[in-house]
């Protein structure tokens, strides 16, 4: 069984004796289980090899598939080498933080443990406490990826069963006493010349192109 050490906090205002022990966990390369504005999020340090590695297994997920990342905000893309057109900057000044990821090129040295072909990264910003106090306490973007395996809805996965399946794996799982899974993530792809929206979630495609009119989508 895996060694699930599953803490209560205060969602709203986490408490720093909490954010010091999991941000120790996670500086040591282990991942932790918290609530975003999404679903459940699988958290480890963006630049620890046994973070990612661990969240592969976890997710038994394809190594060609990259791990997004979550940032704390626009401005700060550029210390990671991820490039930004500033052109589209109207999509973060409008749903960052929030419920939108975006795919972005990055530039020679990004070093970012995200798997994938290098070229491209999946961001986004969040505005849960715990995800924020993170990013500042260890110094570090995270790596942060729904919490189920893949090809199983996040909302449907029973999260202890499925990390009983890997036993010696040890997860710490913050649980606030009131949260509600709430839909995923939407996503466009920037890597490209057109904007183009790989997945519809929290925010509607029609809003979407409020913002950025020449959204095209992927059928």
């Amino acid at each position: 069984m895996a060694a699930l050490e599953i803490i209560k906090f205060d969602r709203a205002r986490p408490e720093p004796d909490i954010v010091d022990r999991v941000a120790e966990h996670i500086l040591l390369g282990g991942v932790a289980i918290l609530p975003t504005d999404t679903v459940y999020g699988l958290i480890g340090d963006a630049t620890a090899d046994p973070a990612a590695e661990m969240m592969y297994t976890l997710k038994e997920r394809d190594a060609q598939n990259p791990l997004p990342v979550f940032v704390d905000t626009a401005e700060g893309l550029y210390r990671w080498y991820i490039r930004f057109n500033p052109d589209y900057q109207k999509l973060t000044d409008e749903f960052w933080p929030g419920p939108l990821t975006l795919v972005l090129p990055v530039w020679p040295g990004f070093y970012l443990r995200v798997g994938g072909d290098g070229r491209s990264v999946g961001v986004r910003a969040t505005g849960e406490p715990v995800v924020f106090s993170l990013m500042r306490k260890t110094n570090r973007y995270l790596l942060a990826t729904s919490a189920n395996p893949s090809g199983v809805a996040a909302e449907n996965t029973d999260i202890k069963a499925w990390l009983d399946k890997f036993p010696g794996v040890r997860v710490i799982w913050l649980q606030p006493g009131d949260f509600t899974p709430q839909p995923v993530s939407s996503v466009i792809d920037l890597t490209g010349d057109m904007p183009v929206l790989l997945r519809e979630g929290a925010i509607d495609e029609k809003t979407l192109k409020k913002v950025v009119p020449d959204l095209t989508v992927r059928r």
